[in-house]
């Protein structure tokens, strides 16, 4: 599998602006079902024993294109491969690496769209800087964001001009995730602000060792090393239907907000995609001016 996608990626790599330009102007736009029978058609080896979904559909930023996502289930395990295509159909980019240099704008219809009602969040709640982090207890770079960028946001210098906010978006193919960010979503309601962040970097910390079969076993044993708390409510209720629909309702408001992938940041509207402390200061300090 991995060979196969490295003879992809390489043979699509040299890609020229003349590519671009010529094909801007293209307005008509290939279907969700169009695109997966050109994928089989065209790149056959990817179907052998394995299954293939198309994920995040929707129309690219840049003009006269499509952008998604195939999820390639392998006894491998789950691979995602990103992709742009033509709206003709007649062109695939794979893992594009775009790079947005239009700069941090706001976006108040983004921010409308976002419900923060007893969402769990750090720094000053009447500051004019937003940030809500959609993020996966079980996503690597998710952990890279919890113990690298947070603990940068939380300093002086910056935590008293923004408010962060940690919201749910579990990925499908990561298979305790969902599990965590009910038990947490138990924690924040019935424990509190401080208990969730608490609970937070624990299961952060502890990510390579949780197991799906044995979560909760597992979380039990890891937050009574780590804790004196007492979460007796959640190790019993963390899969109620009010603690799962809180989940699944933050899942479905950042579809809409058109995010794909985790740890993804919006800050007053603007999207930064990734674990891009770069970026996130920059949006920061724009819009503290």
């Amino acid at each position: 599998m991995k060979k196969i996608f490295f003879f992809l990626i390489a043979s699509l790599i040299f890609l020229s602006c003349d590519f671009i330009n010529n094909k801007v102007n293209n307005t008509s736009d290939i279907s969700r079902e169009e695109v997966l029978e050109k994928f089989e058609k065209n790149f056959p080896q990817f179907f052998e024993e394995n299954i293939v979904d198309l994920t995040n559909y929707k129309k690219s930023k840049i003009q006269g294109f499509q952008e998604g996502a195939f999820v390639i289930k392998s006894t491998d395990g789950p691979q995602v491969l990103y992709f742009l295509i033509s709206n003709d159909g007649n062109y695939f980019i794979f893992n594009p690496e775009i790079i947005d240099v239009s700069g941090p704008s706001m976006n108040e219809k983004k921010l409308n769209e976002i419900d923060l009602d007893s969402t769990p969040y750090r720094g000053n709640k009447d500051s004019k800087i937003v940030i809500v982090e959609y993020s996966d207890f079980q996503c690597p770079a998710c952990k890279y964001a919890a113990e690298e960028i947070l603990p940068v946001l939380k300093r002086e210098e910056y935590i008293n001009k923004i408010a962060i906010y940690y919201k749910h978006m579990p990925l499908s193919f990561h298979d305790w995730a969902k599990k965590a960010a009910s038990f947490s979503s138990c924690i924040n309601i019935n424990y509190g602000n401080e208990s969730f962040w608490k609970v937070h970097d624990i299961i952060f910390k502890n990510q390579s060792i949780i197991t799906s079969d044995k979560f909760i076993d597992n979380l039990r044993i890891i937050i009574e090393k780590n804790s004196e708390d007492d979460f007796a409510i959640c190790y019993d209720e963390y899969q109620k239907d009010k603690y799962l629909s809180r989940v699944e309702k933050s899942i479905k408001e950042a579809k809409k907000l058109g995010l794909n992938s985790t740890p993804s940041f919006v800050i007053n509207g603007y999207i930064v995609k990734g674990a891009d402390l770069v970026k996130i200061i920059d949006a920061i300090e724009y819009f503290s001016r």
